[in-house]
C-alpha cells in the first residue's frame, strides 16, 4: 500500500508574484486583481461560466413563474327601488345621473318619483366636479 503525501496548498508567495498589479485607471482593475489572486492561490475562477446543464434538466425555478391573478368581475349592484330584492344591471342605469341601477324598466319607472330629487343632486354634483376640473386645467394647476 503506497501512501501519497497529502496535497499541499500552492505557495502563495510564488503565486502572488504571478498576479499583475492593481491598475487604478481600469474600472475593472479591482475585479481583475481579485480574480487573479483567487486563481493564483489555487481557488476556482470566480468569473468562470457555470458548467452546462443537461438538456433534460428542468429550468431553474424563477420568482416570476406565477401567472397574474385574474380577479372575477364585481357583483352587480342591487336594484335602487326600495323593496326590490333583485340585482340591478349597469346596463339599466338612470340615463340622467348614471348612478341608480335597476333590475328592469318597471322598477325604474316606479322609483322615479323617489329618485327624481336625488337624480338632480347627483347631476349637480357631477357638473360641479367637471367644472372644477376644467377650471384647474385652465389654470395650469395639477387636477389631483
Amino acid at each position: 500500500m503506497s501512501s501519497q503525501p497529502p496535497p499541499q496548498p500552492p505557495n502563495t508567495v510564488y503565486a502572488a508574484a504571478d498576479v499583475p498589479e492593481y491598475d487604478h485607471n481600469d474600472p475593472m482593475g479591482i475585479v481583475n486583481y481579485c480574480r487573479a489572486m483567487t486563481i493564483a492561490q489555487g481557488g476556482p475562477d470566480p468569473l468562470a461560466d457555470p458548467p452546462p446543464t443537461p438538456a433534460s434538466a428542468p429550468p431553474p425555478p424563477s420568482a416570476n413563474t406565477r401567472k397574474p391573478a385574474i380577479l372575477p368581475p364585481p357583483p352587480p349592484p342591487p336594484c335602487a327601488r326600495v323593496g326590490c330584492d333583485n340585482l340591478g344591471s349597469l346596463n339599466k342605469r338612470c340615463s340622467k345621473c348614471l348612478v341608480a341601477c335597476y333590475c328592469c324598466v318597471e322598477c325604474q319607472r316606479e322609483d322615479w318619483p323617489a329618485h327624481r330629487k336625488q337624480c338632480k343632486v347627483n347631476r349637480k354634483f357631477e357638473l360641479n366636479k367637471q367644472t372644477e376640473e376644467d377650471a384647474r386645467e385652465g389654470d395650469g394647476q395639477d387636477p389631483s
